[in-house]
């Protein structure tokens, strides 16, 4: 699947909005006036309820599944030790330089 959204950086900072302006410091001194004018709290780590609900639980079902997920990845290194050795160095970089090979 695939979103597309299409967004106005800076809404609400008309000094910067719609350019790269509103990235970074060029961007800082309007912030509180952005947030003012798209109707956000003063707040400046503003989670909705909404949102907070939205991911209430979150947390323990992937803790569930990496645990499952581990399980599932031991059981494999313990049945393809070379296969692992080979898929592990590669995750952790330490492979022969392409220049190498």
């Amino acid at each position: 699947k695939f979103i597309k959204c299409n967004t106005i950086i800076g809404k609400g900072m008309e000094e910067t909005e719609g350019t790269n302006a509103a990235h970074g410091e060029a961007g800082v001194p309007y912030v509180d006036k952005a947030r003012a004018a798209i109707g956000l709290p003063e707040e400046k780590w503003f989670v909705s309820e909404g949102t907070r609900d939205f991911f209430e639980g979150v947390q323990e079902k992937n803790a569930k599944i990496y645990a499952d997920w581990q399980a599932t990845y031991s059981a494999w290194k313990e049945a393809n030790p070379e296969k692992a050795a080979e898929l592990e160095a590669a995750v952790n970089d330490d492979v022969m330089p392409a220049e190498e090979m």
